[in-house]
Formats: C-alpha cells, sequence, structure tokens
C-alpha cells in the first residue's frame, strides 16, 4: 500500500470488510445497532506498523 506511520486512509467497511468482519468491527467500536455503519466511511490513522515473519 505504500503507507508509513502518521499515514491516514478513508473507508467504507462495506467495501473493504466480508460481512463477518463487519459485524465483528461494528460491535467493537459500538456501533453494533447502528445498521448503516458499514455505509459510512471512517477515516483510520496508521499509529504503527509491524512485520510478523512465519517461523518455518
Amino acid at each position: 500500500m505504500g503507507k508509513k506511520v502518521g499515514d491516514t486512509v478513508v473507508l467504507q467497511l462495506s467495501k473493504a470488510f466480508d460481512k463477518d468482519r463487519i459485524e465483528y468491527i461494528t460491535k467493537d467500536l459500538g456501533l453494533a445497532n447502528d445498521k448503516d455503519a458499514a455505509k459510512k466511511y471512517f477515516q483510520l490513522t496508521i499509529t504503527k506498523l509491524t512485520l510478523i515473519e512465519n517461523a518455518n
């Protein structure tokens, strides 16, 4: 994606995630009762980047 710490990304949950993930994310954000939450746009700011390598 070419993003770095401090960059922002604007996304719409319904276009970025599948239905199961959207339900989990909206619940985590306290928006589980908002039936239109997946259609809204969210601005995410990158605060940390990490690399996870497989132990194999």
